[in-house]
């Protein structure tokens, strides 16, 4: 009877301690200097798998040569915002980002973001179709995970 209700004793403290480590489980990594590692681009703060924001592009297909075309990038998911997007960026081994400025290991050619949204200007005088340079979108959660995001697009120039 003794061994009996030490075995319940143990069983039931080990289901409350694994519940517990389920729980207060955060995944979240940090260098040395504080810049959170993006190791959670595909996984939640807890380790369960991710769903990324679909990433919306509200532009025309085409622009007349001379004309400015205007795009605007954002996420259909108004729980993540988007803080920061670059262009040009380099890859990184263990990319990270300062938690106070934003700033993304690897990229330094911003685009300006304005309401969680990015937008884009541009003018070209080439007719034909042309690919946006990669986009790398610095997004953050309600639990204030940050992630990385990439996203790209095709335009067309065409005579007036």
């Amino acid at each position: 009877m003794r061994y009996l209700r030490l075995t319940v004793l143990c069983a039931a403290t080990m289901t409350a301690q694994c519940t517990g480590n389920r729980e207060n489980r955060n995944l979240l990594n940090y260098d040395d200097k504080g810049r959170q590692l993006l190791t959670m681009n595909e996984l939640t703060r807890d380790g369960e798998r991710w769903q990324a924001p679909v990433i919306v592009k509200n532009a025309p297909d085409s622009v007349a040569i001379g004309d400015e075309f205007r795009a605007t990038i954002y996420l259909d998911n108004p729980d993540i915002r988007i803080l920061e997007a670059y262009f040009d960026c380099t890859y990184v081994d263990n990319a990270s980002v300062d938690t106070a400025t934003f700033e993304l290991s690897g990229c330094s050619k911003k685009l300006l973001v304005r309401n969680d949204s990015v937008q884009i200007g541009l003018h070209s005088s080439e007719i034909g179709e042309h690919e946006f340079p990669e986009i790398t979108l610095l997004t953050m959660d309600r639990q204030r995970v940050l992630r990385t995001l990439n996203y790209t697009f095709s335009y067309k120039i065409i005579k007036p």
